[in-house]
Parts: C-alpha cells; structure tokens; sequence
C-alpha cells in the first residue's frame, strides 16, 4: 500500500509541473483540439457534468458556450465536505470560488449523478486501461463509484501512462481524449 500511494505521488508530481510548465498558447490549442472531438462525438448528450479547469487543465470554455448554445443542461461538481455534487449553470456568472480556489456553482439546484448522460471527468493521468490519477481525495471515485452514463477523461497526450497501479475503487473512464487519440 505504501509503495503504491509513493508510486502514484511520484507520477502526479512528475505530470503535474510537466502540465504547469506549459505556455498559455500550448494549453488553448491543446484543448481546442480535445473541445472539438468532444462537441463532434458526444453530440447527443442532453444533461452533461462538466468541471472547470485548474492549474492548466484541459480547458472546458468551449464545450460550455457551445453545449449552452445548443440547449443541454450543464452542471458543474461542487465540494460538499469529503463528496461532490453536481449543480446545474446556465451562464459562467453561475460559479464562485469555492473549495481549494476552483470555480464552483452557487445555486441550489442539484442533480442526482445517475441522470447526467455523460460526465467530462480532468486528470492529472490516465493509463491505457483508463484509469483516473487525480489529485489524490477521491471526490470523483466516490461521486462516479455507481455511475452508469459515460465518464470521458480529458487530458493531454503527455498525461497517458502506461500502467497505473490502482485499487477497486479507483475511477475507470469509458473513454480517454487527448490532443492526439481517443481510447
């Protein structure tokens, strides 16, 4: 146990100030790239879980002015204690700062996990099985622990290792989209 929480602290530090070290032109085209498979094929989703982005994470403005636009319901997670919820916003003026200085919505209207159709899920990585490394609380493992709709990981090619070590509990996307695949 121990071995495995240093081989996974060792990884996200290692992917985490690769990501930061990222310009500001690299991280927009990037995630201009990853935005515009997303909007071509997860076009048919209706209620969608979507997270604002932090410390150069692939960015999400796009796939929200676009899903917006377009006329499906997106919700954003918030921090309540050790789990998220997920809570709808209409317009960017919808989110505060919240917990750890990332964006969260302030309304109060919540939305049971199981009706999103599809939950965009950040990462610090993802292995070739899919596998989620994120910041090491397990918010999203426990919020997505009994999801049946589609978990699609973002990140950056960079981000793709080969073999995480992982427990039961930790999250297995459906799919995983970077600049330069989908797997």
């Amino acid at each position: 146990m121990e071995l495995e929480k240093n081989s996974k602290d060792l990884i996200r530090r290692r992917l985490l100030i690769q990501r930061e070290s990222l310009t500001a032109a690299e991280v927009i085209e990037k995630s201009q790239i990853i935005q515009k498979i997303i909007l071509k094929d997860f076009s048919g989703c209706r209620q969608i879980g979507l997270y604002f982005p932090l410390r150069n994470e692939v960015r999400t403005q796009e796939l929200f002015e676009s899903w917006i636009k377009n006329g499906k319901q997106i919700f954003f997670p918030r921090v309540v204690g050790k789990k998220i919820e997920f809570v709808s916003v209409e317009d960017k003026k919808d989110l505060v700062v919240g917990c750890w200085g990332i964006l969260e919505p302030k309304s109060d209207q919540l939305v049971e996990v199981q009706n999103l159709d599809l939950v965009i899920v950040p990462g610090v990585a993802f292995d070739e099985e899919r596998i989620r490394l994120g910041f090491g609380k397990g918010y999203y493992d426990r919020c997505l622990e009994s999801y049946q709709g589609l978990k699609v990981g973002l990140c950056y090619e960079f981000q793709v290792v080969r073999q995480l070590i992982h427990l039961d509990h930790d999250l297995q996307c459906d799919q995983v989209v970077t600049e330069k695949r989908i797997f």
